[in-house]
């Protein structure tokens, strides 16, 4: 039943609210001059589309970019088998999107984080209910990005060795503590750069260091995860910048952005936004002049 004139409308109401000739919501209304289904838990909607299936073989031919709910699975897992003393030991990110199934869809979060509650006539005039804002936060909303995450950047006393002689050591330790799921999630090419910089006394960039925090995947000829190092929830992420102590800078700064569309990409497909793709989601700079 493909219809190619609602090709680029992208998802609408049908997309949840509409099944099997029914449509579905929380409330199910009887009074409606057509069928409503009940739906025993909102979530239901969510899994629909953001659930890795994985009953075939050839389940990477066909799994979706977004598999949001093997990701909370992972992040419980790994959650549950490390302690808060050694959650932070982790300096890259493990698990990848891998099969799951939906069980238990209240535990998932999924409306109660994205879609606000609060109470309003579903139509003018109409009867006041208890219902949710279908704003679907996430990537595209900065503030959205920031609650998710827990930035701390600072200098660390170096002890022992000929090497560390000389030399200042930074690190900035960053966790995702608000988001059951990785972060980022969705599209492959969101991503979060983390950004170290020496300035000097004009401002000038003297040395510049960048990390990804990414997922990679392979599209052709079978899509197959070849790399993940996002935010899983808890599992706190580490890293370091060095400074030689006699360098001409005088602060160093970090920079952490998060990034909905990867800007090689962007130019390759020729998308001229209108709005940025990036922004940024914490940034700090310190004295160096300061011991």
């Amino acid at each position: 039943d493909f219809d190619n004139r609602l090709q680029h409308e992208g998802v609408t109401c049908a997309a949840c609210h509409y099944r099997d000739g029914k449509i579905v919501g929380v409330l199910g209304n009887t009074r409606a001059p057509h069928e409503v289904q009940k739906l025993k838990d909102p979530n239901q909607v969510c899994v629909r589309c953001h659930v890795v299936e994985g009953e075939r073989w050839d389940t990477f031919f066909r799994f979706p970019p977004c598999g949001t709910v093997a990701e909370i699975r992972s992040s419980e897992k790994d959650h549950s088998a490390v302690s808060d003393n050694t959650a932070g030991l982790s300096s890259e990110g493990r698990g990848n999107s891998g099969e799951v199934s939906a069980h238990e869809l209240s535990s998932l979060g999924c409306v109660q984080c994205h879609m606000p509650l609060l109470e309003r006539p579903l139509v003018a005039g109409g009867e006041v209910h208890e219902t949710r804002q279908h704003l679907w936060r996430g990537g595209h909303d900065p503030e959205m990005v920031k609650k998710a995450l827990s930035i701390n950047f600072n200098e660390h006393r170096i002890t022992g060795g000929k090497a560390a002689i000389g030399k200042r050591m930074f690190s900035l330790m960053i966790t995702n503590t608000g988001a059951a799921h990785y972060v980022p999630t969705g599209t492959p090419d969101r991503h979060l750069t983390v950004r170290f910089r020496l300035i000097d006394a004009q401002g000038k960039v003297l040395e510049e260091q960048t990390h990804t925090i990414r997922r990679t995947v392979m599209w052709r000829p079978f899509i197959v995860d070849l790399r993940d190092t996002r935010l899983q929830r808890w599992i706190p992420r580490y890293y370091a910048f060095e400074i030689e102590a006699n360098s001409r800078a005088v602060k160093v700064e970090a920079l952490v952005k998060y990034h909905l569309l990867d800007e090689a990409r962007r130019k390759r497909i020729g998308y001229e936004n209108k709005t940025p793709v990036s922004y940024e989601v914490f940034r700090k700079q310190v004295s160096l002049l300061l011991k």
